[in-house]
């Protein structure tokens, strides 16, 4: 017997997939020249990160390898709109450089990674807000004003397209180890409204800023 639940997720599945193909589709002509190649989309939640690029990820029937591109589903409806389609550019950037010009070796974002993404309108930041390290592991970013990539997002969003669906984390999987008691935690950034409970132990990292969640005292 079908599964109610899964039916009722499925067309919203498929449109969030179709949001984000058009999104790329857009972006590669107003932001990458139309020169990306193209991608799968996959969706699963991040520890690290918004979104992730892996080139030659997937292989069809036909042995033809494609690049893939995946969305942290985890955040998918929590973010803000133009957030999540700066994670997909994040990734499209990615791309770019793995084509075009000289990644970093195991992720490292370099210098030439930090220029492409500056010049999109995404500056790159350790900590997702003005004065972090630009270049290492795990960067951020934040979206620039008036940008390239800032002015495309709205007009894209300004036909109504909308993300529907996003992954939840099982409530069962936090309970403290010893009393059942389970506590806050929240991003330590001033303008970051992300909170998470969990137990005494449990380690919580805020992936639109980069920073470990602290216990909330009040």
């Amino acid at each position: 017997m079908p599964n109610p639940s899964y039916n009722a997720i499925e067309p919203h599945v498929n449109e969030t997939t179709q949001f984000f193909k058009k999104a790329y589709n857009n972006f590669n002509k107003q932001l990458h020249n139309g020169e990306l190649p193209g991608c799968h989309f996959a969706f699963q939640p991040l520890v690290k990160s918004l979104s992730k690029f892996k080139p030659s990820g997937t292989r069809d029937i036909e042995d033809h390898q494609h690049d893939t591109i995946i969305i942290n589903s985890a955040m998918m409806l929590s973010a803000d709109d133009i957030k999540v389609l700066a994670a997909l550019d994040d990734a499209m950037i990615s791309q770019s450089q793995h084509h075009f010009g000289k990644p970093g070796r195991n992720e490292y974002r370099n210098k030439e990674r930090a220029s492409l993404a500056k010049n999109i309108g995404l500056y790159p930041s350790s900590t997702s807000a003005e004065g972090g390290r630009e270049i290492g592991h795990y960067i951020g970013f934040y979206i620039i004003e008036d940008s390239p990539f800032h002015e495309a997002a709205k007009d894209f969003l300004s036909y109504g397209y909308k993300v529907k669906w996003e992954e939840v984390k099982n409530p069962s999987s936090n309970p403290d180890t010893k009393s059942g008691k389970t506590f806050k935690y929240i991003c330590p950034h001033p303008e970051c409204g992300q909170s998470f409970r969990g137990n005494s132990q449990a380690q919580f990292k805020c992936v639109f800023h980069d920073l470990i969640a602290i216990q909330d005292r009040k």
